[in-house]
């Protein structure tokens, strides 16, 4: 017993040490659900406590068992421990920064001290400090490591002060490092060092430039590089070269220098915020005795949001005018967002005098905003600072799993009150904050929208994004039309919430954003989706008569429930015969056709739900994310019995197609994306097939103007074995069917040996008709072993925000990518080889091997397989009649030389500028197999198989082999879909590995209620890697997936995210090819303007540009009089306004 208590106890104490190990503490910011290693007996206070100082999430967790936020633990589960959160930590510890990078001052005899501005940005939750020492100037990094500073003093500041600290320097000891007190011009560097709880912001280093005022030996070898000299009343820069030997006379400052210096009447001001601005006023002194001179009003720190509670005026520079007033004013102005708590405060400060001196106590101006305490004031802030309206406007905060991170993100937006004709983003401005239009309607000008469109942006609208964030110039200009709030977030505090929210919110709100763009002016880039074999409902047009239930006109036979099972039971020969294809693909027993519509390919019978469901998942996406309907998706569904020669001849398929496409992008006014599964993938390609040879002239035009994105999900590129092996021993594909039945049913198919492999040839790399076919062998050494250990590695973030902002200064996650950049031009001719052209067949020989029943034994390799000469073997052999049937198919339909030769090449890239591949690897695949005949019948049993499994490796009996990087996706070999690389528009391919990653099940908490948490196991986004080039406005990416199985690809969570992903690519580069192409058109204008009119008359501004559209208009009209073409002339007129 007291070793059974021994273990007990020791079984216990691993368990608490296990559990402590794999909690860790939440990251900065955010919040964190777990489970307590604390494990005691129910209802104890133990079992009731929370590890690692965090809080109870149930307060009646561990009374029973059954509480939610308990879970059992101990010896035999006996124990009892509690779901705890732990609250969010600091994580916005601001910087601390010097106000100016260069401080110049004056000093005199009676000069004591010298005080110098260090202000703190952001992050006023925290007590900070930092310490300020001189050094001489030049020391560069070694600050740290020499102590040969002085004036040495630690700047503190505490919680919720933001108030800039004055570094006061004593004269004597700063001027102890000048070379020559009082007779020269000193150089030191002010420096911050040591931050405690903070960073160091931009100006970690501030120059400071004493001028003594007796300059008795001033002479200019004094000086650093680039200091600015004052010769015969200019300003110029002192070259390096001739320093030494510059001259005495040279000298940096006259008297004028010292003739004025800057007055402010006031150091503190005070506005309600209801008041919109404030004017501070400023002077100088002997007005009109000094030259012209100037000085910045610069910004130095504040409690509020710059851009959001306030924000200044965009001219910072006072300039007097010696014949102009003495007077010049700043304008500040506030915000009423009701939401100042306490009243915020803004310093302001002087920098960079010309011609004038600053006091040597350094200015600070203080502007208190004060909240106005109105009714209304208050009414509208308990109503917008709600988490339920935030979320009302930002519906898509739902995606955010923590609801803790949540809320405390939706505080942090700022309510920003506009008025009719506010600008509030104005083109070429750097925006920086995000912008939700919460009330009233906006206007946005976009060169993406084209020359002279706009949009108009109401609730929930987000109107400023991608420049905010990215830092950059806006494209767009945003203006309010009517009395209107924006919720406004400050750009850098998003940073500081997506780092640490242990979530992508950047991608978060680019997916809305991007779903925003598409919706936002009514139109869409229709969808067409063609589903692969046999995943199409089949409709019969003819009635036949079973032992049953007969099969009447228009039923579902493909696949009906009724007719499976009566298959099963009463009649096991009526249904399949019903389904089977006569010669030459003829109707036989029934006359049977494709169904139409939506529901055509979204489940094949809706009361066998989730085993028959095909495109359903992705219909389901693209209306729920995208607001697709009935009228921007397209579904292609086929008979897919027939070979592609019959699709046309019997159903014209390919002229409907075509059809389909031009109405959708006529209705929608966009080009379409085609979207395929499996075997449509090799009906989209045969299209574009057809299309060339029916309109080889107009082909790459219709293209261009109707399919914008092809997506192909598990494609059979190069064909797969598994078709072969239902064809010589059967596949039932989960039917209550015999595999001799399904291998009777199967040889009446056309289709079949569409699916069959083919090889690469020559000719793949040589027959193209456009310029975008793909780099062939090129790219296609991507698929070789081993070959991306051979590529410079590079570490970048895994999060999308991170990855587009590079040049952060914030340390990025230490789960991390690997993104490859390989310039598979430069390898090839590193190798000082010539490569080879010759193809490199990569299917092993022979592919099938077959035994007789008399014992005799064949091989087939590839080309066998393809030309018909195995089943025509087969068939003279052993008398087999099914085999006979798909030799014929091939020679009438594949072989034949009337026909197009499908097996001839491998397919070559559309011309498509975006297309996008996606795949499962490493999934063990059949790539061969041997076969054995049953005795005197037509029966064949499979006897064993050449397997492609991980990493490539083929293995059989007899040994295995390394032939490819990966292994296929169950179905298909990694050979045939790999076939993809070959599409790269570029020898420059990016490759980013993507880890596996879980999201832990305490995500899914605010998704699921509590009874279904204990059903909730964590969710596995697989490892994958992504291929991808571009050129000339043409992508090809390529998705590999890890453990993706062909048939699930269709309908797995991680296919959808992956075209929501391709889907937000796509607009991302459409919106900025369109501003591009915008401007460029709009540059050609304006050449063109300025060769006929002058640079003068073509000013970039409107009034100039309607002048000139109205002259160009009056010279065309004029050149139509008399002419006898004029009518025609002048629609020709018309229509390129109205295109312009």
């Amino acid at each position: 017993m007291n070793y059974a208590l021994r273990f007990a106890v020791a079984l216990l104490l691993l368990a608490n040490t296990a559990a402590s190990r794999r909690h860790k503490s939440p990251g900065c910011g955010s919040s964190q659900k777990y489970w307590s290693s604390s494990c005691g007996a129910i209802g104890t206070a133990t079992s009731r406590h929370c590890s690692e100082g965090g809080t109870l999430v149930n307060p009646d967790s561990c009374l029973t068992h059954f509480e939610y936020g308990s879970r059992a633990c101990g010896f035999l589960l006996m124990g009892c421990s509690s779901m705890c959160r732990k609250e969010e930590v600091d994580c916005q510890p601001g910087r601390v920064t010097f106000v100016s990078q260069e401080t110049m001052t004056v000093i005199n005899e009676q000069t004591k001290q010298i005080e110098i501005l260090v202000s703190r940005q952001y992050g006023s939750e925290t007590s900070i400090q930092v310490d300020v020492e001189v050094h001489p100037a030049g020391y560069g990094n070694r600050y740290d490591s020499h102590n040969s500073g002085v004036a040495k003093q630690t700047l503190f500041w505490q919680h919720e002060d933001a108030v800039p600290k004055r570094a006061i320097l004593d004269i004597d000891s700063v001027a102890s490092l000048c070379q020559s007190k009082l007779t020269a011009v000193c150089h030191l560097d002010v420096i911050l060092l040591h931050p405690r709880r903070c960073k160091l912001g931009a100006y970690g280093i501030t120059h400071l430039i004493l001028i003594f005022s007796n300059p008795s030996n001033l002479t200019v070898d004094t000086f650093p590089v680039n200091t600015k000299l004052k010769i015969n009343d200019s300003i110029k820069e002192a070259p390096s070269q001739e320093r030494k030997n510059s001259q005495p006379e040279a000298q940096l400052f006259d008297d004028h220098f010292l003739c004025t210096n800057v007055v402010v009447p006031q150091s503190e001001y005070t506005v309600v915020e209801t008041d919109r601005f404030i004017d501070i006023r400023f002077s100088r002194s002997n007005h009109l005795e000094c030259p012209p001179s100037s000085v910045d009003v610069t910004f130095v720190s504040s409690t509020g949001v710059p851009f959001i509670d306030f924000h200044l005026q965009e001219q910072r520079t006072l300039t007097w005018m010696g014949n102009l007033s003495d007077v010049q004013t700043f304008r500040v102005y506030v915000q009423p967002n009701h939401e100042h708590q306490p009243n915020d405060v803004v310093y302001l400060t002087l920098t960079n005098p010309v011609k004038m001196a600053l006091p040597l106590v350094a200015v600070v101006i203080e502007i208190i905003i004060v909240n106005s305490n109105d009714t209304i004031s208050q009414q509208e802030k308990n109503a917008t600072t709600s988490l339920a309206y935030r979320e009302s406007v930002m519906p898509w905060l739902s995606g955010i799993d923590d609801r803790h991170v949540a809320q405390r993100f939706s505080k942090a937006w700022s309510l920003y009150l506009t008025e009719p004709g506010d600008v509030i983003i104005k083109k070429g401005q750097v925006p920086r904050f995000l912008a939700v239009v919460a009330e009233g309607t906006f206007e946005i000008n976009a060169s993406a929208f084209g020359l002279g469109k706009q949009r108009t942006a109401t609730k929930g609208n987000i109107v400023s994004f991608f420049a905010a964030v990215q830092h950059t110039r806006s494209s767009t200009e945003l203006k309010a039309s009517t009395h209107g709030q924006l919720l406004v977030l400050d750009a850098h505090l998003f940073h500081l919430h997506n780092k640490t929210a242990n979530q992508d919110l950047y991608k978060l709100f680019k997916q809305e954003y991007m779903r925003q763009v598409l919706l936002g002016d009514g139109t869409r880039f229709p969808v067409v989706m063609f589903p692969g074999f046999m995943s199409s409902q089949l409709e019969s047009w003819t009635r036949k008569e079973c032992n049953g239930a007969d099969i009447e006109i228009m039923d579902q036979v493909w696949i009906s429930l009724n007719q499976v099972m009566q298959t099963v039971a009463l009649d096991r020969h009526c249904w399949l015969d019903c389904m089977a294809l006569g010669p030459n693909q003829t109707d036989s027993a029934c006359k049977v056709r494709a169904a139409s519509g939506l529901a055509a390919i979204s489940e094949l019978n809706s009361s066998i739900r989730g085993i028959t469901t095909i495109f359903h998942s992705i219909i389901t996406f693209f209306a729920q994310k995208w607001g697709y309907d009935s009228h921007s998706l397209v579904a292609m569904p086929y008979d897919w019995r027939l070979s592609p020669s019959m699709l046309q001849k019997r159903d014209k398929f390919f002229s409907l197609v075509k059809a389909k496409v031009e109405l959708t992008v006529s209705l929608n006014e966009a080009p379409a994306i085609f979207v395929a599964h499996s075997l449509g993938n090799n009906i989209v390609l045969e299209y574009f097939s057809w299309l060339e040879r029916n309109f080889p002239t107009s082909y790459l035009s219709w293209t261009k103007h109707h399919v914008i994105a092809y997506y192909g999900i598990a494609p059979s590129f190069l064909g797969s074995m598994q078709a072969v092996v239902a064809s010589i021993t059967g596949d039932t594909m989960g039917l209550p069917v015999t595999q001799y039945q399904s291998r009777v049913f199967g040889a009446t198919l056309g289709s079949s040996p569409w699916m069959f492999p083919c090889k690469e040839s020559n000719e793949n790399f040589k027959v193209c008709s456009h310029a975008h076919c793909g780099k062939g062998r090129n790219t296609l050494r991507l698929r070789e072993p081993h070959v991306l250990d051979k590529l410079k590695l590079i570490r970048r973030t895994e999060n999308a925000y991170e990855m587009m902002c590079e040049g952060v200064e914030w340390n990025s996650s230490s789960e991390q990518d690997n993104v490859e950049h390989a310039n598979l031009s430069k390898e090839s001719k590193s190798t000082g080889k010539k490569r080879k052209t010759s193809p490199k067949d990569l299917w092993p020989c022979p592919l099938v091997n077959i035994t007789l029943s008399n014992g005799t034994g064949h091989g087939f390799c590839v080309g066998d397989i393809m030309s018909g000469r195995m089943y025509q073997v087969m068939s003279d052999a052993s008398n087999d009649a099914h085999a006979q049937k798909i030799a014929t198919t091939i020679q009438n339909f594949y072989q034949n030389p009337k026909l197009p030769h499908l097996h001839t090449r491998a397919p070559s890239r559309p011309p498509v500028k975006h297309v996008a591949i996606i795949y499962g690897v490493n999934v063990d695949t059949t790539i061969g197999f041997e076969a054995k005949q049953k005795a005197e019948t037509d029966e064949w049993q499979l006897t064993s198989t050449m397997v492609e499994t991980l990493e490539g490796k083929i293995k059989d009996n007899i040994n295995q082999t390394n032939m490819l990087r990966c292994s296929g996706d169950g179905t298909v070999p990694y050979y045939s879909l790999s076939w993809a690389h070959a599409w790269h528009v570029d020898e420059h391919v990016n490759i980013i590995k993507n880890k596996e990653k879980i999201k832990p099940f305490f995500q899914h908490l605010g998704e699921y209620t509590p009874l279904q948490v204990s059903r909730v196991i964590d969710t596995v986004i697989p490892e994958h890697i992504i291929f991808d080039s571009s050129k000339n406005g043409y992508r090809t990416s390529v998705y590999e997936v890890e453990g993706l199985e062909h048939r699930e690809a269709v309908k797995a969570p991680f296919m959808i995210e992956t075209l929501d992903t391709v889907m937000q690519s796509l607009i991302q580069m459409l919106l900025h090819d369109a501003a591009v192409d915008v401007d460029v058109f709009a540059q050609k204008q304006q050449q063109s303007c300025s060769s006929k009119y002058g640079e003068d008359f073509c000013k970039e501004d409107n009034e100039a540009h309607s002048h000139v559209t109205t002259q160009r208009i009056q010279d065309l009209l004029a050149s139509l009089k008399g002419h006898p073409d004029g009518v025609h002339r002048l629609q020709q007129v018309l229509a390129f306004l109205e295109e312009s």
